[in-house]
């Protein structure tokens, strides 16, 4: 299976991620040297050789969305720290990724010397990535998992693609097993009344998401 170059990281995404990282870094307390070191790990998971999509780019195009409602978030600096590390530990035969990324961020975030107020709101974003529901009073998981889910309402090719590096990342599972599995998933989010929390990107997002969505499980369905 080859997986289109659409959805790798390129050296635009490189310099616009570490631009941004200094940005949002550079006024943390603890920032400098250990900034940098995190820097480094956190680009160091998100290159891993078995990351199709979840990958430097997802996390790029994640904060360039999430950038435009900058004046609408709650702490739009929470919102980029959850970014940063929502996925940095994703193994697809695991079922503990969103507490261990979580953790990984507290890890990382006490190194910074970021506010505890603030370190906590990451850690209960990237914890609602486990269903992908906006639930309790979590500020600004609306925008955050709207961001996280934006690749659904992708035009078709890459959409496509998207689907494609999804199956590559589950390479080790049999097809049959693989497509009841993602079959089970994709039929949930269509099933939601609404895949998108927030006005904007419904708006711009939810029409699309569901004519993938269907048209992948059409594919799928024996």
């Amino acid at each position: 299976m080859s997986t289109s170059h659409t959805l790798r990281v390129n050296d635009s995404d490189l310099r616009f991620l570490s631009a941004g990282w200094r940005a949002l870094t550079g006024a943390c307390v603890g920032g400098g040297e250990s900034a940098e070191r995190w820097l480094a790990a956190l680009t160091r998971q998100y290159s891993a050789p078995e990351r199709h999509y979840h990958n430097l780019h997802h996390v790029a195009e994640m904060l360039r969305l999430v950038e435009r409602f900058e004046s609408a978030a709650a702490d739009y600096n929470a919102v980029r720290f959850a970014t940063w590390f929502h996925d940095a530990v994703y193994d697809t035969r695991s079922r503990t990724n969103e507490e261990e990324s979580a953790l990984l961020a507290e890890r990382a975030l006490d190194d910074l010397r970021v506010p505890p107020e603030r370190a906590e709101a990451v850690r209960r974003l990237i914890l609602a990535t486990r269903r992908h529901e906006a639930e309790g009073d979590v500020p600004d998981v609306g925008l955050f998992l709207d961001a996280d889910l934006s690749i659904l309402g992708a035009e078709g090719e890459t959409y496509l693609a998207y689907s494609e590096a999804i199956r590559a990342e589950y390479s080790w599972v049999p097809d049959a097993a693989y497509r009841e599995g993602r079959l089970k998933v994709l039929t949930n989010f269509l099933g939601r009344e609404r895949l998108y929390y927030t006005e904007p990107l419904a708006a711009r997002f939810e029409a699309r998401a569901r004519i993938n969505l269907t048209n992948e499980i059409r594919a799928l369905t024996p």
